[in-house]
């Protein structure tokens, strides 16, 4: 039901494929450290001025904030066998009026490929400790910690019809550090999921990919237990690295809850997710990306809330060096009751931004960009808005 940001690195790309694995780890790094390639990557985003820190209109707390990091990349192929990837990034976040939103972030994964007779198969182990809004509901930050296993196999030959089952295993743990402790996140959202999973897939063309999934998962609540149940989602996925000038990858299905309290009706939703970007005209990208998903709400645990959000890009390329972007997003988020499913209240957002972006080397830039935000809530108490300007670090010019 929540999100769970992981550094996923080539896992999403790659899946269980160990000789896809394998040929990207031979790639040189920028050093090398005994067995393993290291690749490094600075990070640098949200560099600038907001009138909005918290981003509740009814608190405003403007200052200067930042985002700084690296991350580091180990690879390394041991026999014939085994691929190794682990990856990190450690990253700072700085507040110049507000001492309370300073934190040190960091995430961490590391991945194990193998292939043992014709079954491919990639253990994984994800660990996060953050600070930040997990969704959108969440205003102010909270500190998320959370740990996720996984285990996937492929079974069958790539290039023609196969299978992938997978479970995973996860652990969420959230606490406050100021502004929302009224609120007890970790009362209403610290939990366990299990989840299985499998994928029938079909390659087409070169590398884009096509594949029908069904998954089973259950929630376990360490404290508000009224909120234990499973989830079935089924949806069809589509991958595609590189058809022409089209990229991306898109998913469409439907998501259904079965709640363990018998005072708890069923309900279901649409699922989806995606993001496509489209090259045109030469000197344009056109890029769409889109979210469906219901999440537990952390105000009330008698509520979850529907989310629909959507979001346009459109970037101009003056010269091999210089581009200008637009973007507007427009969320709506309906807040429905776990008793009977009735719609309580509703928020909608809307988002804008401006950029210029210049080319430092190969696909780095550095953006600048002017954001403004802001939220129509039928709750008052949180209503809220924010501007940001300034600036940030792209890997993807």
């Amino acid at each position: 039901m929540l999100i769970l940001l992981a550094v996923a690195g080539n896992r999403a790309l790659f899946g269980a494929d160990f000789f896809k694995a394998r040929e990207s780890a031979l790639k040189p790094g920028r050093w090398q450290l005994g067995p393993f390639q290291i690749f490094p990557t600075i990070t640098l985003d949200n560099l600038g001025y907001t009138d909005n820190v918290y981003r509740y209109a009814s608190d405003p707390q403007p200052g200067w904030m930042a985002d700084i990091g690296v991350n580091i990349k180990a690879v390394s192929v041991i026999g014939r066998r085994f691929v190794l990837v682990l990856e990190g990034h450690p990253y700072y976040s700085y507040f110049s009026t507000v001492d309370t939103e300073r934190a040190l972030n960091h995430s961490l994964n590391a991945r194990v490929y193998t292939w043992l007779g014709g079954i491919h198969l990639v253990y994984s182990v994800d660990y996060a400790s953050l600070r930040w809004r997990p969704t959108n509901e969440f205003a102010a930050k909270v500190r998320n910690n959370y740990t996720t296993q996984r285990l996937e196999a492929d079974i069958g030959n790539h290039s023609a019809l196969f299978l992938t089952v997978y479970a995973g295993l996860s652990n969420l743990d959230f606490s406050d550090e100021g502004y929302m402790s009224r609120y007890d996140p970790e009362i209403r959202l610290n939990r366990t999921e299990q989840t299985a999973g499998v994928k029938l897939n079909l390659p087409l063309f070169t590398a884009t990919l096509l594949s029908l999934q069904a998954e089973l998962s259950d929630f376990d609540f360490d404290y508000s237990i009224e909120r234990d149940g499973r989830s079935l989602l089924t949806a069809l996925n589509l991958r595609f690295p590189e058809i022409g000038h089209l990229t991306g990858n898109a998913s469409l299905g439907y998501k259904r809850y079965f709640p363990d309290n018998p005072a708890y009706s069923e309900f279901s939703t649409m699922y989806g997710s995606g993001h496509v970007a489209y090259r045109f005209l030469r000197r344009m990208r056109l890029g769409i990306d889109y979210n469906l998903d219901n999440y537990f709400s952390f105000i009330s645990p008698e509520f979850y809330y529907n989310q629909k959000t959507a979001k346009a890009a459109l970037d101009y390329y003056m010269s091999r060096n210089l581009r200008l972007g637009f973007s507007y997003l427009r969320g709506r988020y309906d807040y429905r009751q776990l008793a009977d499913g009735a719609l309580r209240f509703r928020d909608e957002n809307q988002y804008i931004e401006f950029r210029v972006v210049f080319r430092l080397a190969g696909t780095t830039g550095v953006g600048l960009s002017f954001r403004r935000e802001e939220w129509d809530s039928q709750r008052i108490n949180l209503q809220r808005s924010y501007y940001f300007i300034g600036g940030y670090v792209t890997h993807d010019f």
